[in-house]
């Protein structure tokens, strides 16, 4: 900025000469001015610029930031959670970078410039748990894999597949005239209950809406509570895609309807409050009952309702592995479709955040305590009030304790499953200082974990210096103090240097003394801040040492000190403050830190290996992309349909290119529906039905899955030689300048004499069959021709 600070007087005195184009000392004092007030504005900048770069930098060594702003209803259980685990808040977007979590209420796309950090949804996730998309995923894996895929009740999409419907309960009615099966219509986009209905007859469906529907044969069987009909909301914390891993919460809701249930008839087929349990239709009901006990109310948690189900002889861990087994075949179904829809959010090679995201799995229990999925939510609600009713009428919101006891964990554990691992959260650095108390306890019993904790103490000696004034020796020497056994150590002084206070002795006996481990148990660890202030003292005199690795700290007043020093270091001015009327509940914080996670990893800990073999939409999500002409593009077009079969090598299985053609148009045509935007290309789920065709045509066999494991294996296998045999062929056209270098007089002149290309202007000038013939070749004449003449010149 040197540059730009310009001496004011010598300007004026370049301005002031005759030549100069300013005319007036007005004009000239303006452009001074405004030179000034730039230059100013720059430094001002470069100020603000490095202040905020130290600012980040810091924030990065020690908070976790996270951005609520688009919360919306989620924003209260969030700042409870962002006070348990000491982050920093933003209730509005930062101008200098990314939090390193974003929280959005509905859709990844609710902001559009987030490119670091991570985000709580996945791109097009709300469009791929829609009904109608969902099921249409379930159906196909339930066409492959049959006996796995038997969790969820036969379901039909309207209007599309309305002929299909109307069949298919025709020929119900025929087998059962006398016990007529019951639907249940619900509109793909519909959410809270909203839209559901029951019918027998085809005919009650409305086609006139212009809404699209699933229809779900409706069951009726179910297991009853107090003669109540209820589901659970079971959520699931998926916390990435490539890896595929996601884990599932050991809490949550049960939600029970507000009417006694009865088997479904023409006469209590509209009575909502009965068959419906959706907890934002029967809130609406006179029968609806608030409880603060876990197992009473419409609302109750989901481990009260087991304990019920385990009073009544069932087994309960069974119940927990068929969920288990039932959320990883649900994700398993759409982990392709949400491979391809992160890549057209992210392109590989470009900058973009990482996503995590809760699911909320509706189940419904069975008589028979099988589970069955009824949907799955991608924006459950982590709202934690309730409505009560005044006493004049009036609604009024207040906390639900049994709301903001499970979600509160499951947003908090959540946050530390993903927090960056670089950071620090305050229930990281509590699990920090109890480790550390706990082994400076057992720092006097000779065990194999005591030894290897000594020998890393020993590495850290150096900086470390403690001087010894004993009587027995003449002068003061310089010991460590882990010279001689804990058993042994003599009465020793510490002299530390304190900033502020001077030196202060402090004499001690060795670790033996229960006074000493009480000092050590109450200690507490200094905080980043702190130990960088130590560390400049330490090297500054080499009597002063670090009190908070090995030693009790020397007076009381040091350890409040440290603490406070810790407790300002954590906070900010956005970050929620914690004063001294905090304090007490500092033991409620400790215990909680104890408590174990509400999250358990199902996939891949549990079912990576056994469910390895229903992954097949995983692998075809794979090729698809990899044939995408363009990044980030999520619809297949002609060419690249195409260039897949000419890189697959499928001619040679004996599919012509004319069939290829024909098999794009009509996979095409079939998932057109799909495509309300007439977007040009072919769809995902259109490719893995133009997969199975040729599965079917080339490696035919009887069961479904095994044909698709075949066309995987030979499509990616030449996919693989492709791109090997492409990225040989560029290492070859590798630019090589011996190749292109021009030979010199020298360099000839080494290899011997150089011939001077020979100009003819005539054809008798030459001398030589071979001349004739390259000079006629140079002019397009016939070989036949040139002999003949080069035999008439010889004459």
């Amino acid at each position: 900025m040197t540059s730009l600070k310009i001496d004011r007087d010598g300007e004026l005195k370049m301005y002031q000469q005759k030549n100069s184009p300013y005319k007036t000392n007005f004009r000239q004092e303006a452009i001074l001015k405004r030179r000034e007030l730039t230059t100013n504005a720059l430094l001002r900048f470069e100020k603000t610029q490095n202040k905020g770069q130290q600012e980040r930098q810091s924030a990065s060594r020690s908070l976790v930031t996270i951005d609520t702003h688009k919360a919306r209803s989620n924003s209260e259980v969030l700042r409870l959670v962002i006070r348990d685990l000491g982050w920093r808040e933003y209730t509005f977007p930062r101008r200098d970078q990314n939090c390193d979590v974003t929280w959005h209420a509905i859709s990844y796309f609710d902001q559009s410039d987030i490119f670091t950090g991570q985000i709580n949804k996945f791109p097009g996730s709300l469009e791929i748990f829609h009904k109608v998309n969902l099921f249409r995923w379930l159906e196909f894996m339930k066409s492959v894999f049959p006996e796995k895929y038997n969790f969820f009740p036969r379901t039909w999409f309207l209007p599309h597949q309305y002929n299909d419907f109307v069949t298919e309960v025709r020929s119900m009615n025929e087998k059962k005239p006398q016990n007529k099966p019951m639907f249940i219509v619900k509109p793909s986009e519909g959410s809270q209950g909203e839209g559901i209905y029951l019918l027998r007859d085809p005919r009650q469906y409305n086609h006139y809406n212009g809404r699209n529907h699933v229809i779900q044969e409706y069951l009726s069987d179910v297991f009853l509570i107090d003669k109540f009909k209820f589901d659970l909301r079971v959520y699931v914390v998926l916390k990435s895609i490539e890896p595929l891993e996601f884990h599932i919460c050991r809490e949550g809701l049960a939600r029970f309807s507000t009417v006694p249930y009865e088997q479904p008839n023409n006469k209590n087929m509209a009575e909502t409050f009965m068959h419906l349990t959706n907890y934002s239709l029967n809130k609406k009901s006179s029968e609806f009952k608030i409880s603060d006990k876990d197992d009473e109310g419409s609302k109750r948690k989901l481990s009260a309702v087991f304990k019920v189900i385990e009073k009544l002889g069932h087994d309960v861990d069974l119940l927990w592995e068929k969920i288990d087994k039932m959320v990883t075949l649900t994700l398993i179904a759409v982990a392709g479709e949400l491979k391809v829809e992160l890549q057209g959010a992210i392109p590989p090679g470009k900058l973009g955040p990482t996503c995590f995201q809760i699911l909320g799995f509706d189940i419904l229990l069975l008589k028979d305590l099988e589970p069955s999925l009824l949907e799955v939510n991608s924006n459950p609600s982590l709202s934690i009030t309730e409505e009560h009713e005044t006493p004049t009428g009036g609604v009024e919101y207040k906390i639900s304790s049994k709301d903001e006891e499970i979600k509160r964990k499951l947003i908090r554990d959540t946050l530390i499953l993903i927090a960056p691992k670089n950071k620090y959260t305050r229930k990281r650095r509590k699990r920090t200082r109890r480790k550390l108390r706990e082994g400076e306890e057992e720092m006097d019993v000779d065990t194999a974990d005591s030894r290897s904790r000594h020998r890393r103490h020993r590495r850290r000696e150096k900086a470390i210096s403690i001087k010894f004034n004993d009587e027995d020796e003449g002068g003061d020497s310089k010991k460590s103090i882990f010279d001689e056994s804990p058993k042994f150590v003599r009465t020793e002084t510490c002299r530390v240097f304190i900033e502020g206070e001077g030196e202060v002795h402090f004499t001690e006996q060795g670790p033996t003394n229960s006074k000493y481990k009480s000092r050590h148990r109450n200690r507490k660890s200094s905080s980043h801040g702190s130990k960088n202030r130590k560390h400049k003292r330490k090297h500054r005199d080499p009597e002063r040492m670090d009190t908070s690795d090995h030693l009790p700290p020397v007076i009381p007043s040091q350890e409040q000190e440290e603490v406070k020093t810790e407790d300002e270091d954590d906070q900010n001015v956005d970050a929620p403050h914690e004063t001294s009327e905090n304090s007490q509940e500092e033991s409620s914080e400790e215990e909680y830190e104890e408590e174990e996670s509400c999250l358990r990893e199902i996939f891949p800990a549990v079912y990576g290996k056994s469910f390895e073999d229903e992954r097949i939409l995983e692998k075809i999500a794979d090729i698809f992309i990899s044939c995408l002409g363009v990044k980030g593009s999520m619809r297949m077009g002609p060419t690249m349909f195409r260039l897949f079969a000419r890189k697959c090598r499928l001619n040679k299985r004996g599919i012509t290119n004319a069939a290829i053609d024909i098999l794009y148009i009509d996979m095409q045509r079939k998932f057109e529906y799909l495509n309300p935007d007439r977007t040009a290309g072919l769809c995902f789920l259109g490719f893995v039905s133009a997969c199975y065709e040729i599965a079917r045509q080339l490696f035919y066999s009887t069961s479904k899955s095994q044909m698709l494991r075949s066309v995987i294996e030979y499509c990616s296998q030449n996919l693989r030689d492709s791109q090997s045999a492409g990225s040989l062929q560029r290492r070859k056209k590798k630019y090589d300048p011996s190749q292109w270098r021009e030979s010199s007089p020298q360099t000839e002149s080494r290899k011997g004499p150089t011939q001077k290309p020979v100009r003819f202007t005539t054809i008798r000038q030459l001398t030589s069959l071979d001349e004739l013939t390259s000079f006629l070749k140079k002019d397009n004449l016939n070989m036949r021709r040139t002999r003949t003449l080069y035999g008439n010149m010889a004459d």
